[in-house]
């Protein structure tokens, strides 16, 4: 079979528009000069190595040895960032709203607060801070008090939002950023910035100490509200694609590999969307696009 390394490493830096150094502190290297050698197939890749590159790609070492990405190219290059944002969380976070729920003013207002901030983010105005505490609280109370089960999933949009963040970016600079793309114009600045993968020492401790202070933090809520919404017919289906989700990114501490557990979760979502689950569609279908 074909190693393709060199080429793939090439192809795949200059189509995120990354120089080799950029590439070299992304996996922990020194100096750009290692990258020079990879790609000119003077150099292999060591375990170490190999490894950070297939993450910081998010792609497999499997698909970086041997699969093609000479033809590669981001797709949508014209697109409005903040509508691929906007699109992104529609088709991975669902929100929930019935005629029902809406009746119940906490659920109401929560509810109200959530549309005010994706709306925000299609438009390009910063999230206003209350309304985030607004539309949490208003959410915890509809359901902790009135029962409201649409309460419970709109609940885990937020959770599952913030295991997203801790999985994926860097959680501190995601936190501090009212505006997630405060100065990025382009498309590919913004995937540059948020989709690849720093893999360097420092970076991935911190992404390890992340994620175990919310899985410790938060886990056993997650599960107590995906328990909540498997009780409720029509909120199952919710609560099958959540747990894939909770896979796919790492929110659950079970002794496997965050990779590991990615896998698993793909192909949970696979599963779930061949038995019609339409969230499980929806998302798969927003993550081929995008």
């Amino acid at each position: 079979m074909t190693d393709n390394t060199s080429k793939n490493i090439r192809a795949l830096r200059n189509a995120y528009g990354e120089t080799q150094l950029e590439l070299a502190f992304a996996i922990g290297l020194d100096s750009p000069s290692a990258i020079s050698q990879y790609e000119n197939g003077t150099r292999i890749p060591q375990t170490r190595e190999r490894q950070r590159l297939a993450e910081h790609f998010r792609i497999t070492e499997d698909e970086l040895a041997h699969g093609d990405f000479s033809h590669f190219a981001l797709k949508s290059l014209s697109a409005d960032v903040r509508e691929i944002a906007a699109e992104y969380l529609d088709g991975l976070l669902p929100i929930i709203s019935t005629e029902k729920a809406m009746q119940d003013p906490l659920f109401k207002k929560g509810y109200e607060a959530h549309m005010r901030i994706i709306e925000g983010i299609k438009a390009g105005i910063p999230a206003d801070e209350s309304d985030g505490v607004i539309c949490v609280e208003a959410y915890a109370e509809a359901f902790y008090d009135n029962h409201i089960c649409e309460a419970a999933a709109n609940l885990l949009w937020w959770f599952v939002l913030a295991g997203i963040g801790v999985n994926v970016w860097d959680w501190e600079a995601f936190e501090e950023a009212k505006d997630p793309f405060p100065k990025m114009q382009s498309v590919e600045e913004v995937i540059k910035y948020w989709f690849l993968r720093n893999c360097d020492d420092e970076f991935e401790e911190q992404r390890r100490k992340a994620r175990d202070e919310f899985r410790k933090e938060s886990g056993e809520t997650y599960i107590d509200l995906l328990k909540e919404l498997k009780a409720y017919p029509h909120l199952s289906e919710l609560a099958d694609y959540y747990s894939a989700i909770m896979y796919s990114y790492g929110m659950i501490n079970n002794g496997l590999t965050p990779e590991m557990n990615q896998t698993v979760g793909y192909e949970m979502l696979r599963a779930a969307a061949r038995l019609g689950n339409r969230y499980a569609k929806r998302a798969l279908k927003t993550l081929r696009k995008l």
